[in-house]
Parts: structure tokens; C-alpha cells; sequence
């Protein structure tokens, strides 16, 4: 979205993965940056749990820390700037899409997800 600001960037992030750096929809606030934030919410580290025995977890052993709270993103984004809206059901998903790409600035989808 730097490089090209005339062009729109959608951004698919896992809910855990997006805690990493959420700070990033503040920049994008700030800058104005055409980007929408498409966030799936199963309220877990996934990509830490599928890794487990990479990491020498037992099959079927927690992996503490991985299970997250109900985290309220559409609150995070507004926060920081961003415009923010909750997807929990799938036929409103393509036309909350549509308008969140139509957007001149960043929005953030919240999608939830099994």
C-alpha cells in the first residue's frame, strides 16, 4: 500500500498471528492507507498448535498460552483509527467485503470462523 497507494491490499491474518502486530492498523490510519484487514477469528494460536510436536509437544497435549480470549478487533481497529466491522454470518460476508475493498481508507473485517 506504500509503493502503491492507488492500488487496494487486502490483508488475511489468523486472530493470534494479527496480536503480533496490530499496531500496523494504526500506521495504516494514519497514513491513510487503502488496506483492508480481513481477520479470521477462532480465537486460538493455531499456526502453534498444528506446530506442536515440531516443537516436542505430545499428541494431544495443551499447548498453553495458544487458546485466546474473545478478543474484540473491531474495538482494536476503531482505537486505532480504523474503521472496523463483525462478520458472524456467512452470507453478509461478500457484501461487507465489498465495501470494506470500496473503502478509500483502512478497514478491518472481523470474521468468525470454526
Amino acid at each position: 500500500a506504500l509503493a502503491e497507494p492507488a492500488r487496494k491490499v487486502i490483508a488475511v491474518i489468523g486472530d493470534g498471528s494479527s496480536m503480533y502486530a496490530i499496531q500496523a492498523l494504526w500506521s495504516a490510519a494514519q497514513l491513510r492507507l487503502p488496506i483492508t484487514f480481513v481477520i479470521l477469528k477462532n480465537r486460538r494460536y493455531a499456526a502453534l498448535q498444528e506446530f506442536a510436536k515440531v516443537f516436542g509437544y505430545r499428541d494431544g497435549e495443551k499447548v498453553e498460552g495458544t487458546e485466546l480470549p474473545d478478543i474484540d478487533f473491531v474495538g482494536l481497529a476503531k482505537a486505532q483509527g480504523c474503521d472496523g466491522v463483525h462478520v458472524d454470518d456467512a452470507l453478509q460476508l461478500r457484501a461487507v467485503l465489498e465495501a470494506a475493498i470500496a473503502a478509500p481508507r483502512p478497514m478491518l473485517v472481523e470474521v468468525e470462523v470454526a
